[in-house]
């Protein structure tokens, strides 16, 4: 069996139970503002993410992730995150680490920048 496949079996993450969905369900993202995320599968198929509260009030109720979806051959959701204190749609590709810790991976003009979310 391929290390890749034992290491996410040892981490409670089949590759079976990794799908479209297994992200879905409410976040927290103490180094964003201590923000509180709803993911959610929306009409169109694409995952969503809408703040729910946060420390800066005036965020809450703002959609920061947009258009994700899995992509197997990566093992990993990716889409954009938008970045309140930029101003900009970043591309992001996110993995569960572990079945409550999600890896956010942004990058745009060549650097990246990375941070956790935790399922409340």
């Amino acid at each position: 069996m391929p290390l890749f496949m034992l290491t996410l079996i040892n981490l409670g993450i089949a590759p079976a139970a990794m799908s479209q969905d297994s992200i879905l369900g409410t976040w927290q993202a103490p180094e964003m503002e201590n923000m509180t995320i709803q993911v959610y599968e929306a009409q169109d198929g694409y995952i969503y993410g809408k703040i729910t509260a946060a420390d800066e009030p005036d965020w809450v109720d703002k959609i920061i992730l947009k258009k994700a979806s899995f992509d197997e051959k990566q093992t990993a959701w990716v889409g954009e995150i938008y970045s309140l204190r930029a101003g900009m749609n970043v591309d992001v590709v996110m993995t569960l680490e572990e079945a409550e810790k999600l890896k956010i991976v942004g990058s745009r003009f060549g650097m990246s920048r990375t941070f956790y979310w935790v399922r409340k």
